[in-house]
């Protein structure tokens, strides 16, 4: 059975992080949402195999909204993985890299429940 990560959602890492990634000036300046919750920070929105959350962003409001993969560490560090930043046309692109991502990640970390 895979671990999953120590996050239950979003408010957790939130409350856990200490730079200004979750500042209302950032999340305003790429007109940031959080599509897989209530679209905001604040709210609940869940965490993805416990590691994982889902961006959109958009520097203009007349841009298409393109979406991100974020993994949070342990310690509520904040990377961007997968295709980069905006690197997602759609959300269910970006879903379906999380599952490869997550995949991946479990095969690194325990490779003899993979041979046979």
């Amino acid at each position: 059975m895979p671990e999953f990560g120590p996050w239950n959602d979003l408010y957790e890492v939130r409350q856990a992080h200490r730079t200004h990634w979750f500042d209302q000036s950032a999340i305003n300046f790429f007109n940031t949402t959080f599509p897989d919750g209530d679209g905001t920070v604040m709210g609940r929105s869940p965490m993805l195999y416990g590691r994982y959350f889902i961006t959109g962003e958009r520097r203009e409001l007349d841009m298409p909204i393109r979406y991100s993969i974020r993994y949070a560490h342990d310690d509520a560090r904040i990377d961007t993985v997968g295709m980069g930043f905006r690197g997602y046309d759609t959300i269910e692109d970006a879903r379906r890299d999380v599952l490869r991502l997550f995949t991946e990640s479990m095969d690194l970390r325990n490779p003899q429940e993979h041979l046979t």
